[in-house]
């Protein structure tokens, strides 16, 4: 009887805690705090080798005065989700597309939360500073 009891209560605790992983963003301001040195010197450097040898980052894109990287991309086609963190030269905030383009700057952004953000057609992009000129990103599609 103690056994089972044992069994239950288990199993009981491993699904209450299953939803309390973190988050996307949790992760990834996780990743950034842990590796800022490491990170920032690569970004500054446009190091794309480093970078993408880090766990955790899928794909690095540089463009103008941005390094960007995607961390996480979830579901499918009409209802996807990306998140990652950018580096930015002139420590601006800005809305990242799923290609790892900029297409919106700051004096484009709204300030929402912690963060700004934008919809473009009916799709919704976040930006939230993690630390210094290094941002985080999430796109709603």
């Amino acid at each position: 009887m103690k056994r089972a009891f044992a069994l239950v209560l288990s199993v009981f605790i491993a699904i209450a805690f299953a939803g309390c992983r973190e988050t996307p963003r949790d992760d990834i301001f996780t990743l950034v705090e842990k590796r800022y040195d490491d990170i920032l010197d690569a970004c500054e450097k446009k190091d794309i080798d480093f970078l993408l040898s880090v766990n955790g980052i899928e794909k690095v894109n540089v463009v103008e005065g941005y390094v960007i990287t995607l961390c996480k991309s979830e579901g499918i086609s009409v209802s996807s989700h990306d998140h990652g963190f950018y580096y930015s030269e002139n420590n601006s905030p800005a809305a990242v597309d799923c290609n790892l383009d900029i297409i919106r700057s700051s004096e484009n952004l709204v300030s929402d939360g912690n963060g700004y953000s934008c919809i473009i057609s009916g799709n919704t992009f976040y930006t939230e500073n993690i630390k210094g000129n290094i941002y985080f990103y999430r796109n709603l599609y």
